[in-house]
């Protein structure tokens, strides 16, 4: 739970900070990228020729531009987090980007984003043009720019990171706090972050049916994306083994496929995950079915029935609740 300068409360998710950290990560090595090319430049102009300068700015424009490729990636996963978020805060569609454009951290990272593309773009014509100190001038102030930005950036993500992490659930309300476990409670909520509680600490049918809620709507962007995550690397797999397999090629090619069957692992890891969000759903809808059961009168305005849902993965019977 989060709050802005405006005084709008957001239920911000774990994962939410960690895409952003990954990304904040991504452009650092970005950043470090065009400075590591700055640096062959100056010093290819104070001693001449230098064969690792040279090398420098062979691979080093590789960097930014990699950056630039899996920053933009990440942007539809931060959007389907954006959506969970609406979701759970109960706020408008341009509720978040104003919120984080008018706060210092979404200036600047706007301003790093930015002069993170335009390194991308000079650091590959640094050397290969006949203006190409032009080019190596709006490197350096690009590269200048984007460290002052991402070291407010970071230092932004951190102080909203901490607020924001004060009360990790992601809902306060209807919660016993400092109930202690019992032998027969789940885990399944231990083992998904700090995001969820432990089910039979809620003591309100309505919180129980908000984490559901909330629950399900992870569930279903997890499995979106540990679905699409490999998609696009399989068919490149075997491409790649055939390509490492050519006597020509250097022992450390073996990392291209290792690096694609990784991404793939990594589609593996977000569907478990996903399961589990799902049977942990299961366990709230459960906690306010009893909740509901044990409350005097709760037949008459309360109606529980079980109902077929088609999930990307199949079907499943879940209790569900409707108040």
């Amino acid at each position: 739970m989060y709050q802005t300068r405006s005084g709008t409360r957001l239920s911000l998710p774990a994962s939410t900070f960690i895409t952003l950290w990954l990304v904040t990560l991504i452009g650092w090595v970005g950043v470090f990228g065009s400075t590591l090319v700055v640096g062959a430049v100056l010093l290819i102009l104070a001693t001449g020729n230098s064969d690792v300068a040279q090398k420098v700015l062979d691979f080093g424009p590789l960097l930014p531009m990699s950056a630039v490729v899996l920053v933009v990636t990440l942007t539809w996963l931060l959007y389907l987090q954006s959506l969970e978020v609406m979701k759970l805060s109960r706020v408008g569609v341009t509720t978040i980007p104003s919120e984080a454009l008018r706060s210092r951290w979404g200036s600047s990272t706007l301003g790093w984003l930015v002069s993170l593309m335009v390194c991308a773009v000079c650091a590959k014509g640094v050397g290969t043009q006949s203006f190409w100190f032009v080019d190596f001038s709006v490197l350096a102030i690009a590269t200048v720019t984007g460290l002052w930005c991402g070291y407010r950036s970071t230092r932004g993500l951190s102080k909203t990171h901490r607020r924001a992490m004060s009360a990790p659930p992601l809902f306060v309300d209807g919660i016993l706090s400092g109930r202690p476990d019992s032998a027969t409670d789940s885990s399944m909520w231990k083992k998904l972050g700090p995001d969820w509680v432990n089910p039979q600490s809620i003591v309100r049918s309505d919180a129980a049916i908000r984490f559901a809620d909330a629950a399900d709507d992870r569930s279903g962007s997890l499995s979106i994306v540990g679905r699409w995550i490999p998609l696009p690397i399989v068919g490149f797999i075997a491409t790649s083994f055939i390509w490492m397999a050519d006597p020509g090629r250097s022992p450390a090619s073996v990392a291209v496929p290792m690096a694609l069957l990784g991404i793939v692992s990594i589609g593996y890891l977000v569907e478990r995950r996903a399961i589990r969000l799902d049977r942990l759903a299961g366990e709230y809808r459960e906690r306010a079915r009893k909740i509901l059961d044990k409350a005097p009168g709760s037949g008459a305005p309360i109606s529980l029935w079980v109902a077929n849902r088609r999930r990307t993965r199949g079907v499943s019977r879940r209790p569900m609740v409707r108040v």
